[in-house]
């Protein structure tokens, strides 16, 4: 993919970003509702991946995803000249779908979060998130084919923070795109790829953990899924 073809990404991303419920009013009840989803969603994730938390290696690059990408991006100071800022910035790095494809992850874990905030307490009513209500309101909320994708970003993100953390040089242009990414309001962004960085180095064997977490998601994904118009017919 080329600069152009990934800046055009990025700027179909931003106005994902830009189109979400957080940014109405940071005091509602939504973004009240908002951090209980996703404090559900991290302890239900370090639950599931209890084995993989375990190894301090690994544990950084569980945490990576869990404290940083997951938690989003602040893309308030991104402005108008962003284009021009982050083209330059694309240039330095060896690898921009790599910046793509973080910023991709960070808005569609906020989509499907605020997503099932309105199914949770909008649709379904419900007083508290439990395990049984959150399963059924993925299914409502037909969220299968991002939660695929949702997979698939962590692993090629995994592997090419990996690839490029192993070049001196790389990590290198790296560290120095930040300059020009930070211009066009993108300066959060690579400051959590470059814990990315950090996090994956020490790993032994990325193809491992990548191997390990993508059972584990692809199996809860499955079992979540499985048989879901019958289940969501019981709870309508």
């Amino acid at each position: 993919m080329s600069c152009k073809d990934v800046t055009s990404v990025i700027k179909r991303d931003l106005q994902r970003y830009r189109s979400l419920r957080r940014h109405l009013d940071e005091r509602s009840e939504f973004n009240r509702r908002l951090n209980r989803v996703q404090a559900f969603r991290q302890q239900r994730m370090r639950i599931n991946h209890d084995a993989l938390f375990s190894d301090p290696h690994d544990r950084r690059v569980m945490e990576f995803f869990l404290l940083e990408m997951y938690a989003g991006l602040d893309l308030s100071q991104v402005g108008s000249n962003f284009e021009k800022a982050i083209k330059l910035a694309l240039k330095l790095v060896s690898n921009p779908e790599l910046v793509s494809a973080t910023l991709e992850y960070s808005v569609l874990a906020a989509e499907l979060d605020e997503l099932l905030v309105a199914v949770l307490f909008e649709n379904m009513k419900v007083k508290e998130i439990t395990a049984d209500n959150y399963i059924n309101a993925n299914r409502l909320a037909n969220s299968y084919e991002n939660r695929i994708r949702q997979i698939e970003l962590i692993k090629s993100l995994t592997l090419d923070l990996d690839k490029n953390s192993k070049s001196r040089l790389v990590y290198s242009a790296f560290k120095i795109a930040k300059g020009p990414a930070k211009l066009g309001g993108l300066g959060d962004m690579y400051g959590i790829l470059a814990k990315g960085y950090e996090a994956v180095r020490y790993v032994k064997s990325p193809e491992r953990l990548v191997a390990a977490m993508m059972d584990i998601e692809m199996r809860l994904l499955t079992e979540m899924f499985a048989n879901a118009d019958a289940r969501i017919a019981q709870h309508k």
